[in-house]
């Protein structure tokens, strides 16, 4: 199938009409229409500036973790726990720190990518067990960045970094005695 990119006059698209008749067979016409748009994208021919403005989104993203686990997605991808994920983690963050050691920035930009992609693909199966999602991840870490830096979000002054550093560690050691009292039922 052969779809004209508008962006760019006289450029055409080559879409497999295999995918796209699979996507639609399968009633899955809401998949394929994620796709198309994220092809176009990749199709026009631009300068690295204008392509910025045609990147995949977070959301696409994340319907791209949800696609590679689902029924129709890849086996491999979908055999995986968060058990057998946990080589790969561990890879992917040497990576990030051998690319930053090295201040090679292109693969760091790839190599954070990698480390998203364990997020992504740990909350992923979490959603599917009906246990958290990404949203909760989320939440949850915005809630502790905002909870541990009372002197950016709240009223507390400090004059220095450690003295940032130890109240950091205060907070931490608070939570973890409220996560145990609440384990214990405690409260």
């Amino acid at each position: 199938m052969v779809l004209k990119d508008a962006a760019v006059p006289g450029h055409s698209l080559n879409v497999s009409p295999v995918l796209l008749r699979f996507f639609v067979g399968q009633g899955r016409v809401e998949t394929a229409c994620r796709f198309i748009p994220a092809a176009l994208r990749r199709s026009r021919v631009c300068s690295e500036q204008e392509r910025s403005g045609n990147m995949y989104t977070y959301p696409e993203l994340l319907n791209i973790i949800a696609e590679l686990r689902s029924e129709h997605g890849c086996p491999w991808d979908r055999a995986q726990t968060h058990e057998s994920m946990i080589p790969c983690l561990k890879d992917e963050c040497q990576e990030v720190i051998d690319a930053i050691i090295q201040k090679d920035d292109e693969n760091l930009c790839e190599e954070l990518g990698d480390v998203l992609l364990q997020v992504l693909f740990h909350a992923q199966i979490a959603k599917e067990e009906g246990r958290f999602t990404m949203e909760n991840v989320v939440d949850m870490l915005a809630e502790k960045m905002v909870r541990r830096h009372p002197h950016v979000f709240g009223n507390e002054e400090y004059g220095s970094s450690e003295q940032n550093q130890k109240r950091w560690e205060e907070i931490k050691q608070a939570e973890k005695e409220m996560k145990k009292r609440r384990r214990n039922g405690e409260i």
